[in-house]
């Protein structure tokens, strides 16, 4: 792993997230460097996460599952987001939320019918963007990342393309090491690293603590990202 990720003063960053919480364990490091040096950038959530049923239940027990209470706490799961956004220095107006239906990305990718996307590749006209890999285990997070793949290709968009891995059998949680690490299966694809300062996981930490929805169920999970650094993955033009 010894390329690192770099940003140009010239760049527009746009990430991709399947839910809210995403986009900080994987990238809140990234997202503060690309703030504090006022780098255009917007971040989109694909779902508001509200389909989350082990987590809904963990959070209001006494509340029965019906749509009304998952649409609230996927509202609950957007302020959270931007609670957390904020504190990595993202104003409100760069964070898009498509709400589109949670567990169900895969239909939606087989469809092509998310025009709200495609108005935003082309209007904000990205000069990298970051997103899941099509690897990753859940399969929100691999269809996200066929959507993009094929938006960009249909509208001739050509960014930088960086993907994170945030699912993977137990991997990072048993990685009891300062920094992360590419699982050993996927060692040949090429990872690129982004080493935090003391600051930017201070901050990242801060940030990933409003997600209380998530962080109470899946601690050792979150604790897992906050680590020395972050990875992607350069993907090929």
């Amino acid at each position: 792993m010894k390329e690192e990720f770099k940003l140009s003063n010239t760049d527009r960053i746009l990430i991709v997230s399947p839910h809210p919480d995403d986009e900080t364990l994987c990238a809140g490091g990234l997202i503060q460097r690309i703030a504090n040096s006022k780098i255009p950038i917007k971040i989109i959530f694909m779902t508001n996460g509200d389909r989350f049923i082990s987590s809904f239940k963990f959070d209001t027990p006494f509340k029965r599952i019906n749509t009304e209470n998952l649409l609230d706490f996927g509202k609950k799961r957007q302020r959270e987001a931007i609670s957390a956004l904020n504190i990595l220095g993202i104003d409100k107006k760069d964070i898009i939320f498509l709400s589109l239906p949670d567990k169900a990305i895969k239909g939606l990718y087989l469809k092509n019918e998310i025009n709200s996307l495609i108005n935003i590749l082309n209007s904000f006209n990205p000069t990298k963007i970051v997103y899941p890999t099509e690897i990753d285990r859940h399969k929100d997070h691999k269809f996200t990342s066929l959507i993009v793949k094929k938006y960009l290709s249909l509208e001739n968009l050509n960014p930088e393309k960086y993907t994170y891995l945030t699912h993977h059998k137990l991997w990072p949680i048993f990685q009891n090491k300062k920094n992360i690490y590419p699982p050993k299966t996927l060692s040949g694809n090429t990872w690129v690293n982004l080493y935090l300062s003391e600051s930017e996981k201070h901050i990242k930490s801060e940030a990933l603590s409003q997600y209380k929805t998530q962080k109470k169920l899946t601690f050792p999970f979150f604790k897992a990202f906050e680590k020395n650094n972050e990875l992607f993955i350069k993907e090929k033009d």
